[in-house]
């Protein structure tokens, strides 16, 4: 049976998104027997540290690049553009990355209340650094529609970081150190490998009359890129300030269990975001009624994958890590609902319209609302408190930026989505209750499949699965 271009693309995008959130998780009965919940709780905050000044240091070249991509159909002017970004960008991080050598341990002192053992903000920094020199590669793959290239970056950058973590740790046995620098030196080697493949296939080039227009575009999102990622972040800080080492460790675990699900919308985002460009560039006047029937396949795939992590990462936690790791999963819950719900922020409306200023307003405002609710329900409920508090804020902030979006880029979404979100939302709530009051695991095991049944049900009388195969 042939399969059409957007059904290969989906299925090669889920390899990258297969190894990148299941390796972590995967390896977790090997990491979780030589890396204590302390040691998490380190790497957490290390980790802070590098996507804080990794993200700042981009400029906000990562999203003017992705949006002026698509304004010229030349090649070379593409090629361009992509080297002038990670050129720009290098050379900031190279800075930042020396002063960072010879003042990490004052930085770490004055950050944190804890000291950070030597060299950890360093690799922080160098693993986050080039992931994000790596996403410029990425985003000329994904925006040219080359899921074979996307893929092949991703997926060596997901065994190389996760092999070298593992020699580190196991081999080595150099603890979260290994951990860190293990991954660091994944994504140096398929950083360097690209760089000099695109060298010698398709030259090098540096425009400053194209940095100039990137730099007018991205400089305005510099205050969304750092309250974004303090937003991102501030729960766990908040944790490792108000609560303990262990307890942050503990909601390090359960993120990366919860994160599958926003790296699977990411995964699909790769697909159908190039389309939602397009539509928006060249057939403008269509862009409002074409755009949500266009997502209507990757939305319901979306929230049933969403569904099934929060239902089942619970025996996931069991199976996969010791026995001190398994209260992580009431933690897992309200993540995976808010990741649900961030779907409908994966479609650029804003950056289209090019309302760069109006994105860093809402990114200070959800700085600003998560750090009214995350410092009482962390300072009471601890870990907890904090995956609580941020589906609130995230669930306002969500409704704060879905009315802009519609504002400004307007996208005509089926009627049946509300409802399909309210199920979604619902059905994990419901799972939550009963996990907290000590229902029986059978009962609730039958209550999840059920909920999985009913789901499937509706994709099946909504045709999603036809749709998808279209």
């Amino acid at each position: 049976m042939k399969t059409t271009k957007t059904l290969r693309n989906i299925l090669r995008y889920q390899i990258p998104f297969i190894l990148s959130s299941g390796l972590p998780i995967f390896t977790l009965p090997i990491f979780t027997k030589y890396l204590s919940l302390n040691d998490y709780g380190f790497i957490a905050l290390a980790n802070i540290y590098g996507i804080l000044v990794a993200g700042v240091c981009n400029l906000g070249l990562l999203s003017s690049f992705e949006r002026n991509f698509f304004e010229s159909e030349d090649i070379s002017k593409k090629i361009s553009l992509l080297w002038t970004c990670i050129l720009t960008v290098f050379s900031i991080l190279t800075l930042v990355f020396f002063s960072t050598y010879l003042f990490q341990k004052q930085i770490s002192n004055s950050i944190f209340t804890v000291t950070l053992p030597s060299y950890l903000l360093l690799f922080s920094l160098l693993n986050y650094g080039v992931k994000s020199l790596i996403q410029y590669f990425s985003i000329y793959f994904k925006n040219s529609e080359d899921s074979y290239n996307y893929v092949r970056i991703t997926v060596f950058e997901s065994i190389l970081s996760s092999g070298l973590a593992l020699y580190f740790v196991v081999y080595e046995s150099l603890g979260i150190i290994g951990y860190i620098f293990g991954q660091a030196m994944g994504a140096s080697v398929v950083f360097f490998f690209f760089v000099i493949s695109f060298i010698f296939k398709k030259q090098i080039s540096f425009n400053m009359i194209q940095l100039k227009s990137l730099l007018k575009l991205g400089i305005p999102l510099i205050p969304r890129i750092f309250f974004g990622v303090i937003n991102g972040q501030f729960d766990r800080y908040m944790i490792g300030i108000l609560a303990n080492l262990g307890s942050l460790g503990l909601y390090d675990i359960a993120q990366k269990i919860s994160s599958a699900s926003f790296n699977f919308i990411l995964s699909l985002e790769k697909v159908y975001s190039p389309k939602i460009f397009k539509l928006y560039f060249k057939a403008k006047s269509e862009f409002t009624q074409k755009s949500g029937i266009l997502l209507i396949p990757f939305f319901y795939v979306t929230i049933l994958f969403c569904l099934l992590v929060g239902l089942f990462s619970e025996e996931l936690l069991f199976i996969l890590t010791t026995s001190e790791f398994h209260s992580a999963y009431p933690i897992i819950i309200p993540l995976v609902m808010i990741y649900g719900i961030y779907f409908f922020g994966t479609t650029g409306q804003l950056l289209l319209a090019k309302k760069v200023k109006l994105i860093s307003r809402i990114s200070f405002a959800a700085l600003f609302l998560n750090i009214i609710f995350n410092y009482p329900m962390i300072k009471y409920y601890g870990a907890i408190g904090a995956s609580w508090a941020t589906f609130f804020s995230g669930l306002i902030i969500s409704l704060i930026t879905f009315y802009f979006s519609q504002k400004h880029a307007k996208i005509n979404y089926p009627n049946h989505f509300i409802w399909t979100v309210l199920l979604f939302l619902v059905s994990l709530m419901l799972n939550s209750l009963l996990f907290k009051y000590n229902f029986s695991y059978s009962f609730r095991l039958i209550f999840k499949l059920l909920n999985v049944l009913a789901y499937l049900l509706l994709c099946y009388k909504m045709n999603i699965f036809v749709l998808i195969s279209k």
